[in-house]
């Protein structure tokens, strides 16, 4: 039998396991229970049970029958059988019990181990019926529909998001508690009170958080289920000169992804922020997205390929200073139907491309305010260096015409417009038809984006008149 100087070892039982095991007990109250229901009167058998102060073990004597059960931290104080309810008073340190409420000493052999999880329970051991009875069902039937509340929460979660309420005030601390522990510096509500915001909403919440640069993955899951949120920019969280956030630009992308995510949400701001193409798979899905920013994002074609998901909502499209992006793209470009914006500056995206846009367009009249490669727009300013921009009869413009024309008018034609006449009729028809089919788009080009090409001129012309007043 073991002495009070050492702690016995734990009793591995084959035969027999705790029928009484819960992990919702705590061990103090366990053993207590255990130490009023194992004892028995000296009348007997002179049996007597001394136990350590910290309840993490038991010795009975006599006989070889010491357990002990090692602890595991501070469990939840969950209720379990109706014996473990109440601590029995007047227990700690050293201490022999008297007469006992039982008549009989019931077997008191019990099984724990030393790994991080208690064994579960066999029905090879029987014990007291009082103890396995009514309160043992109970007990499990409560541990079960606790585990299925929080399962049906874990699902919500998943599924919508953290529960973020309706912007009433009380739901506003809430949020903005949770926000406090995943910003870094903390002191949020101070920092907004700072801000001096007009209204505290998710929308005017998720605004300065950008503006600040604290959208990471965790922040932004905060919001995922608002129906308020309908504008964010990622530019100063992810752009490189002003992060704050150390993770992935696709890692925070992902919370675009998430099941139900940002359903209401219509304007994303991406400028600035490095980018793979295939990232743009993210956020294809966004149900009401209209309008987003890829300036400098060094996305391509394959990437303007992802967002065909978007063709039904996407009426504003920013895609400046991305050379990856070329007139191969043009076709995709033209499948978005309500595209009524579409920024092209500093693209690789050349005439030929740029005549199927305007002539696609055209052709369902559509307008389309498009910002172009300067290439373009100085191709377009010098269209007389290329044919004649006005030709009279007996010169033709339309193509469909060619076949109708001699030899010698097909070469008369030719010449006007400053083209190499000599050939036979096959090749000359070809000739004259292609140059006046791309004469034919590009007026149409100049129609359409003649008001773009007059914008950039004057802001060109207003920069350069300003850096000469400076030097004056």
């Amino acid at each position: 039998m073991p002495g009070l100087s050492a702690r016995p070892q734990p009793l591995l039982d084959d035969s027999s396991s705790n029928p009484f095991f819960d992990p919702s007990v705590p061990p103090a109250h366990f053993f207590q229970t255990v130490a009023r229901l194992a004892t028995c009167s000296s009348a007997s058998n002179g049996s007597s049970i001394r136990y350590f102060a910290d309840y993490s073990s038991i010795d009975i004597a006599p006989g070889p029958t010491s357990f002990s059960r090692k602890l595991y931290g501070q469990l939840s104080a969950a209720e379990g059988y109706a014996a473990l309810k109440a601590p029995t008073p007047g227990l700690g340190g050293e201490e022999s019990m008297g007469d006992s409420t039982s008549s009989s000493l019931f077997p008191v052999r019990l099984s724990f181990s030393t790994s991080q999880s208690d064994p579960q329970p066999s029905s090879s051991m029987r014990g007291p019926s009082s103890l396995v009875g009514e309160s043992a069902g109970t007990t499990e039937v409560e541990r079960l529909r606790k585990q299925l509340e929080q399962a049906e929460v874990n699902l919500h979660t998943a599924l919508y998001g953290p529960p973020i309420g309706d912007e009433k005030p009380a739901e506003l601390v809430a949020l903005i508690s949770r926000l406090n522990s995943l910003v870094p510096g903390g002191g949020l509500a101070d920092r907004l009170r700072a801000a001096r915001l007009d209204r505290i909403g998710h929308q005017t919440l998720i605004q300065w958080l950008g503006k600040e640069g604290l959208l990471s993955y965790e922040v932004l899951a905060q919001f995922r289920g608002s129906d308020h949120v309908v504008e964010i920019s990622l530019t100063m969280t992810l752009c490189d000169p002003f992060r704050k956030v150390v993770e992935e630009f696709s890692q925070t992308l992902c919370v675009f992804d998430l099941p139900n995510a940002f359903t209401a949400l219509r304007i994303l701001r991406l400028n600035e922020i490095p980018l793979l193409n295939m990232d743009l798979t993210l956020i294809h899905h966004l149900p009401l997205l209209e309008a987003l920013w890829l300036e400098s994002t060094g996305i391509g074609d394959e990437g303007v390929a992802h967002l065909l998901a978007l063709k039904g909502t996407l009426h504003t499209l920013h895609l400046t200073n991305n050379p990856g992006i070329t007139s191969d793209c043009a076709p995709l470009l033209c499948c978005f139907s309500l595209l009524r914006v579409l920024s092209l500056d500093g693209t690789l995206m050349d005439m030929p491309g740029l005549r199927r846009l305007a002539v696609t367009f055209h052709a369902h009249g559509f307008e389309l305010d498009i910002s172009i490669p300067s290439d373009c727009r100085e191709y377009l300013r010098n269209l007389e260096k290329h044919y004649l921009l006005r030709p009279s009869a007996p010169l033709i413009t339309d193509p469909h015409a060619v076949p109708s024309l001699s030899l010698s008018a097909l070469r008369k034609n030719l010449k006007a417009h400053g083209v190499l006449s000599l050939g036979g009729q096959a090749e000359l028809e070809e000739r004259l038809r292609a140059l006046l089919e791309r004469r034919e788009a590009d007026l149409v080009c100049r129609e359409m984006f003649w008001m773009a090409l007059e914008e950039k001129e004057e802001s060109e012309m207003e920069g350069l008149e300003g850096a000469s007043s400076e030097m004056g």
